[in-house]
């Protein structure tokens, strides 16, 4: 009879181990380190690119993404990988650290357009300025 109640109190504490160990995998899979390319022309983010399968090299993403800064951004909330490409859905958050260029640009002055209030477009998605201090812009897609 121990020995019943004893594998019992093991099992449980295996699944509760497992279960409390998945949900924390899950909201930690829900932000990514991304690269962004912002084009500077038209001042849309051309492309969310996950930092991890970056394995293009600098001269590629300057001529597959013309006209663009690079630098390296968060994105929080729900999304979907495309390719390598990054999807945000409505209600996520995309903080871009323009301070931090991915590739050593130096002329980050048409960041400080941005302002509270603005609307960016992220594709096919609309994002609204949350924040823009201190080398961070803060959006919030719609």
């Amino acid at each position: 009879m121990k020995k019943v109640i004893t594998l019992l109190i093991v099992m449980t504490v295996v699944l509760l181990y497992g279960i409390f160990s998945a949900t924390a995998q899950t909201m930690t899979t829900r932000e990514a380190k991304v690269v962004v390319a912002v084009n500077t022309e038209n001042n849309t983010i051309q492309a969310l690119i996950l930092f991890a399968d970056l394995d293009t090299k600098e001269d590629q993403l300057r001529e597959q993404y013309s006209n663009c800064k690079f630098f390296i951004g968060l994105m929080e909330g729900s999304y979907k990988v495309v390719q390598a490409m990054v999807r945000p859905q409505r209600g996520a958050t995309v903080s871009i650290f323009y301070n931090q260029p991915l590739f050593g640009d130096t002329d980050m002055a048409f960041m400080d357009y941005y302002s509270p209030g603005d609307l960016i477009k992220i594709e096919n998605l609309e994002a609204r300025v949350i924040s823009n201090n201190k080398g961070e812009l803060i959006l919030k897609t719609q």
